[in-house]
């Protein structure tokens, strides 16, 4: 058809293959491996009040473990450590929760 109307694409899919070089992650910097909680709050864990330490994301470094309860604040989160879980920080600054056997229930 040679008509002078225009075209509309209503669906348009792309394909491509090309050499991708990744990304060097960079090894968290800042925080400590022994970081103190700024507060402490009562938090509800089986329907019982429990005395929870509260740590800023900020002040935690790489090689950081810390045993539950436990919260962890930054800006647009925050992060509960449940009793019988531990928290570490990996060397890129990722939050690793795990069950720990020691209390597990």
């Amino acid at each position: 058809y040679r008509g002078e109307q225009p075209v509309e694409f209503v669906n348009l899919r792309l394909q491509a293959v090309g050499i991708v070089h990744r990304p060097v992650l960079a090894s968290a910097e800042g925080g400590s491996v022994d970081a103190c909680p700024v507060s402490t709050r009562n938090v509800y864990f089986g329907g019982e009040a429990v005395s929870t330490p509260v740590y800023l994301r900020d002040d935690l470094g790489s090689g950081i473990e810390i045993n539950g309860p436990a919260i962890v604040e930054e800006f647009g989160s925050t992060t509960v450590i449940f009793p019988a879980w531990k928290l570490r920080v990996d060397d890129y600054g990722n939050l690793l929760l795990t069950r720990s056997i020691k209390g597990s229930t």
